[in-house]
């Protein structure tokens, strides 16, 4: 007789029903959702815990450059991990700007960025110049990941 307990529960999601698009969506989110828990945590231990606004731990959050940080590991490990696989891209030039250009203009600003943060004063810095910037550099770190784990997804439903 067959185990009908097995029949009866479905196997958990591994990804495999999800095309190139939701695997690439689901990457995105679960990495920021995990990659920036420091920050999470933060914020919720701050505002329940001690009840300080969100505003000020927000301030804290972008002069300690966590999503800075963030952005290098992002892209790092993807360029990383490009450079170590047997991965092409569509073209020679995309994958030269993806997997060399992109990643050192990322490093470059973030560098530059913290230790102007770093060096100064907080009445010294344009603030909201470093708030946008780094939310710019943010975005754009998710946004690369999304296109380069898409294409990494494609690539694998192709074969």
């Amino acid at each position: 007789m067959p185990n009908d307990n097995l029949s009866r529960h479905p196997k958990p999601p591994n990804g495999k029903g999800l095309g190139p698009l939701g695997k690439a969506i689901t990457w995105t989110c679960m990495t920021a959702l995990f990659g920036l828990l420091q920050v999470w945590l933060i914020l919720a231990t701050s505002f329940v815990l001690v009840g300080e606004s969100l505003s000020t731990n927000f301030d804290k959050l972008f002069l300690d450059g966590a999503l800075l940080f963030f952005s290098i590991a992002i892209v790092s490990s993807l360029t990383i991990d490009h450079h170590l696989s047997q991965r092409t891209f569509q073209s020679d030039l995309f994958d030269k700007f993806m997997f060399t250009f992109f990643p050192v203009m990322i490093l470059i600003v973030c560098v530059w960025l913290f230790t102007t943060c770093f060096g100064k004063q907080e009445n010294e810095l344009n603030f909201v110049f470093v708030q946008i910037l780094e939310c710019f550099i943010f975005f754009m770190a998710l946004i690369y990941g999304f296109i380069v784990k898409i294409s990494a997804f494609n690539q694998e439903a192709c074969q």
